[in-house]
């Protein structure tokens, strides 16, 4: 027995393709892989930088990222900020074998750091 849910334009009996189907239980589905940190440390006038966490898992995993801001607080990324005297974004790539990170201000005053925190999901699903 298995249980199967379409997309809206194909008809679920008798489907046999997955990338027409939201979910079947034939098929495996997202799995966690690995959850780490990154430092970015922008330096003292700098405006933007970036930096690298490489995945080699040869194709792009589905990663979600948080940042923690310059008051401690972790937020969702991509997340913009403010200070009184600085605004700043930071944002994140994935490819097939990197997640790239990176932040933009209009220049703090001292060196900055900016811990991104994720988490990498391994697609088993057999559709790559």
């Amino acid at each position: 027995m298995k249980v199967a849910l379409s997309k809206p334009t194909y008809p679920v009996i008798g489907e046999t393709d997955p990338r027409n189907l939201i979910f079947s239980t034939e098929y495996g589905t997202l799995k966690y892989e690995a959850k780490s940190s990154i430092i970015l440390t922008l330096e003292a006038g700098f405006f933007g930088d970036s930096i690298s966490f490489t995945h080699n898992l040869g194709y792009v995993p589905f990663v979600e990222v948080y940042m923690e801001n310059p008051v401690g607080d972790y937020e969702y990324c991509p997340v913009n900020g403010s200070g009184a005297t600085v605004l700043w974004s930071s944002t994140f790539r994935v490819t097939t074998t990197q997640i790239i990170f990176s932040v933009e201000s209009t220049g703090f005053f001292n060196d900055t750091d900016f811990t991104f925190l994720f988490f990498i999901f391994k697609n088993d699903t057999d559709l790559i």
